[in-house]
């Protein structure tokens, strides 16, 4: 059975142990959302949706899409942070936290100022097995 449920736990593990990622937010990626009074910067990632593909044998891989946010009160640092994630996550494949990621790709990116902030918004879809 593909677990894509916890795709979280892969996002993160790349996250986490990525350099230009953790130069940026250190440990700060959280899911959903940021602790009350987390200082900028730091990330946000989401599962918004799985769309599972049937074969005869039942479910063979599944169609994840997640959201990361990247959060900073600096324009330019929120680009920057943006752009380490996609590095990161972009065409990443493997296993990953028992995980068996066949592909990562960006289908959109967004930017937004929302409560003194600076939001890019990278959306991602996942194929896992």
């Amino acid at each position: 059975m593909v677990n894509s449920i916890e795709i979280g736990k892969a996002i993160y593990a790349v996250l986490s142990e990525d350099e230009k990622v953790k130069g940026i937010v250190g440990k700060k990626i959280y899911p959903l959302i940021a602790p009350v009074n987390t200082t900028y910067p730091f990330c946000v990632y989401s599962r918004e949706s799985i769309n599972p593909s049937y074969c005869k044998d039942g479910n063979h891989e599944d169609s994840v899409n997640v959201t990361i946010i990247s959060c900073s009160n600096d324009y330019t640092e929120s680009a920057e942070l943006a752009n380490a994630i996609r590095e990161a996550l972009e065409l990443k494949h493997g296993s990953i936290n028992n995980l068996v990621i066949k592909q990562i790709r960006i289908t959109n990116i967004t930017e937004s100022f929302v409560d003194d902030a600076y939001l890019q918004r990278i959306y991602f879809n996942i194929i896992t097995e």
